[in-house]
């Protein structure tokens, strides 16, 4: 059993993209932090492959290597920012991409004032900025990635799905609304960083990704989308025992590093990262107390979505 909920993303689309990795001779991967080499349901699949890490992590090179030591024998890794990569392979030479998480993070900051997800605010502005926002945003990987992905080659990817239901209590909402108390105290933020605080994430619909690949007809072909709702595994325990405690903890273990990186973006032009370190740890003790008021859902829908290239 998975332990950490983004490892439950990769293991929600293990079964169908398993068949996609296991032919590929040479394999973009573009994840973030926690991605192929933390489920072993992919990496087991991988024999005789080139691994070529195109795009680091958002965050840190080092967080990478803590999170995926070098310690899988049956295949080749390399790291090679996707300019260098360019510069070694000019065109069209991945059988197949593994962008995993990688298109639900939009490429611009767009600060949202009733919501610390900008992709949740109900403001009509934000929306439409966000939906353009994330139409460029495919547009522009679309474009990038065909270039690199031979004929017959498949673009593996997933998709963040907006909840249908906005009336029940998820784990973001009581993360908001511990912002929401701390901005209120005054003491923590100062009136021009309250519009920054914002967590890069963008939840898109199916009908949104098949309108921008209409535009691409010529280049790519969608040969699967599954969608499916992928739970917190502390979260479904919490539900079958109903006992908290464990649930709360990773809820507060997953949210932090988000909001590390949040913060250091926000205010670490006035703070030491040893400060910031403390007002995380008093936001993430509200954050708890909250959660455990409100008994937050902590589930996902996700859409794993398989192109071909034409």
């Amino acid at each position: 059993m998975t332990s950490h909920w983004i490892e439950s993303f990769a293991e929600g689309g293990a079964n169908m993209f398993s068949k996609y990795l296991s032919s590929a001779k040479r394999l973009g991967e573009i994840t973030v932090y926690q991605g192929l080499f933390s489920n072993p349901l992919l990496y087991k699949t991988l024999s005789d492959t080139e691994i070529y890490r195109t795009d680091f992590p958002l965050n840190d090179y080092n967080t990478m290597l803590y999170y995926e030591p070098k310690k899988f024998h049956n295949f080749n890794r390399f790291f090679a920012p996707g300019t260098i990569f360019r510069q070694l392979y000019p065109t069209e030479t991945l059988d197949t991409i593994y962008a995993f998480q990688v298109f639900n993070s939009p490429s611009v900051s767009i600060p949202a004032p009733d919501h610390i997800l900008a992709t949740l605010s109900q403001e009509p502005i934000i929306q439409a900025e966000l939906s353009k926002r994330s139409k460029a945003d495919l547009r522009r990987i679309l474009s990038i990635r065909a270039n690199e992905v031979v004929k017959g080659g498949n673009l593996l990817f997933d998709i963040l799905s907006k909840p249908k239901d906005l009336s029940v209590n998820f784990s973001w909402d009581c993360l908001d609304l511990a912002y929401t108390t701390l901005i209120e105290q005054g003491e923590m933020f100062e009136e021009h960083e309250k519009p920054k605080l914002n967590l890069h994430t963008c939840f898109r619909s199916n009908e949104e990704v098949k309108e921008i690949l209409e535009e691409f007809k010529e280049i790519w072909k969608i040969k699967e989308i599954e969608e499916k709702t992928i739970s917190m595994p502390a979260y479904e325990k919490y539900i079958k025992t109903g006992v908290i405690d464990d649930y709360l903890d990773n809820l507060v273990d997953f949210w932090k590093y988000p909001c590390l990186i949040m913060m250091r973006r926000v205010l670490g032009y006035r703070k030491t990262h040893e400060e910031i370190l403390l007002d995380i740890d008093a936001i993430m003790n509200i954050f708890k107390d909250i959660c455990g008021e409100m008994k937050p859902v902590t589930e996902q829908q996700i859409s794993y979505v398989v192109l071909e290239k034409i």
